[in-house]
Formats: structure tokens, sequence, C-alpha cells
């Protein structure tokens, strides 16, 4: 499932112009630079433990994204897309989990006419929930979309 802030009439709202987003403790650097230089769009997919495919929900909101992206707002813009897992697991499978789930979403915009500049799979790193807890887990496996210019 997606979360979704700044929703007006199906269509987000552009993200702010400032890159002072907070950066997770322990985020590789080239995420890092990611944060800093390039805008997160109110889109995080989420995945089910050892997988890399959408559900129903997530391919509805694949097309609300597709439509953003090709508003005159974005469409000159590099979509970055970026994979994470869970702590659970061996790492190396979990970078490559990862990266797949980036390629998925990736592949799911391309078939919709929006091409992706770059996916990245960082695997473990950068964790936005407890990974101690199953609810904290669901919430580090998970895409990110980025647009920059």
């Amino acid at each position: 499932s997606v979360n979704r802030v700044g929703l007006a009439g199906g269509v987000a709202s552009p993200p702010p112009q400032s890159h002072t987003a907070t950066i997770p403790v322990g985020a590789p650097p080239v995420y890092a630079d990611i944060r800093r230089t390039a805008d997160k769009l109110d889109f995080t997919f989420h995945f089910g433990r050892g997988s890399d495919s959408l559900d129903d929900e997530a391919n509805v909101d694949i097309g609300r994204l597709t439509s953003l992206l090709k508003t005159e707002a974005y469409r000159a813009r590099k979509v970055l897309i970026a994979g994470f897992a869970d702590n659970t697991g061996d790492p190396g499978y979990s970078k490559f989990l990862s990266a797949q789930r980036a390629q998925t979403v990736a592949a799911e915009l391309a078939s919709q006419g929006v091409s992706v500049a770059k996916t990245f799979g960082f695997g473990q790193v950068a964790p936005i929930g407890d990974n101690a807890t199953r609810a904290g887990r669901e919430q580090n496996r998970r895409v990110e979309i980025f647009v920059a210019h």
C-alpha cells in the first residue's frame, strides 16, 4: 500500500523546493545525496516479506503517480527510485531484493509511458521503522520516489 500525504483531488501537490529532509542514520552516501538534491514525492510503495510484487492498491497508486509525473511540472524532471528492505535475512539478498522492488516500480511506470532515470537498491540501510517490530519491518520494506532536475 502507499502512504499519501498532501493529496488534493487525487493528484499530489508538488513537493516543497527545500532539501532539508531528515536523512536517516546510517544512510549510504548515494542515498544521502539523493535526499539532499532531489524532491521526495508523497508516494511510498510497501512490499510483503520477501516479495517484489505490487498489490492492487499499489497498482492504483502507480496510476496516480504516472498522472502526476506526466504533468507539466514534472515532465522534464528525472525520476529516481530507491528500494529498501527490512533487516531480516541475508544483507546481500536484502540488497538484491530492494533493487528488484525498485525495478518493479520502474517497470510499471515505464509500461505507462514514464521513463525512470535510475533505480537503486539500498538493502537494509536507512530504516524508517523499528526493525524489532512487525509494523516497523513493514515500513522498511519500501520503495521511495524522487524527482531531480
